[in-house]
């Protein structure tokens, strides 16, 4: 399709990149294929390091009117959510258009497919010691106690 992308397969570790490298991000049925809600949570902040301040993101995914869990015929585990479960999500993002679409799965079974774009803040969360988040315009007024 596009030889000269590399697939970046980082599961564990993170995103392989400094924070604020790009202006757009395009997940294709990635969060998907990650059935536990932590772990999509930690994919969502990677995504959000890594995006530059009012960045865009398009996202992609399977989704039902009901949420639910199962084992692709290729053994992997599937979650297919609601397009309210994705914009929750994506909560820190403002969403600037979102669509739901019959498709079809790789197997051929008919789908629907959420489909959105997303806008990071301009400004990026502050994580204060105290553990309280804040913009970094404001830190000077926020007290840890």
């Amino acid at each position: 399709m596009c030889p000269t992308l590399p697939l970046i397969n980082s599961c564990e570790k993170g995103l392989p990149f400094a924070d604020d490298s790009f202006d757009a991000v395009v997940i294709c049925a990635v969060l998907t294929t990650i059935a536990v809600e932590k772990e999509r949570k930690r994919t969502v902040k990677e995504i959000m390091r890594v995006l530059k301040p009012g960045g865009i993101v398009h996202l992609s995914e399977f989704s039902a009117s009901e949420e639910k869990e199962f084992s692709s015929s290729f053994g992997v585990d599937m979650r297919y959510s609601r397009p309210s479960d994705y914009r929750n999500l994506f909560s820190e993002f403002v969403c600037l258009w979102d669509d739901v679409m019959n498709t079809w799965t790789i197997g051929g079974s008919p789908e629907n497919n959420y489909r959105a774009f997303f806008k990071s803040p301009v400004e990026k969360p502050t994580i204060l010691a105290c553990g309280k988040t804040c913009y970094s315009r404001l830190k000077e007024y926020v007290f840890c106690r």
